[in-house]
């Protein structure tokens, strides 16, 4: 399917870091989640409730960076993906954590896809996901 939802740059605050001065207060990261999606439903009817609830994705996001603390943005963005995967239709994301971690460099990122094992996307669409 060609249909993709893109939340580009979602500013969320987490304690991350690899020292205990990094993580002892929040830092801005920026995010990005790129799902795909089958827009035609929403795109025909031009209703809410047939379109993917993005700012309930938005608001998962910042509510789990806040939730935690994490040594590595690619951690960060594992766990984030597979949460996405678990609580959402979703059959694949994709996660772009970006971080201002050196001087002189815009951010450090890291970007990852992941993919729902093919039982339990089969096990999400029968209990209605």
């Amino acid at each position: 399917m060609a249909d993709r939802l893109q939340l580009c740059d979602i500013e969320a605050d987490c304690r991350i870091g690899v020292t205990e001065q990094e993580r002892s207060g929040f830092q801005k990261l920026l995010i990005s989640i790129e799902l795909p999606i089958d827009a035609r439903r929403a795109s025909r009817s031009d209703r809410m409730e047939d379109a993917v609830d993005y700012a309930r994705i938005v608001d998962q996001t910042r509510a789990f960076c806040r939730s935690r603390s994490f040594h590595l943005i690619e951690t960060l963005a594992e766990q984030l993906a597979q949460t996405i995967l678990q609580d959402n239709q979703a059959a694949a994301v994709q996660v772009s954590v970006k971080k201002r971690a050196l001087e002189g460099v815009g951010y450090a990122a890291v970007v990852l896809e992941r993919r729902r094992a093919p039982v339990a996307l089969r096990r999400a669409k029968r209990a209605g996901r």
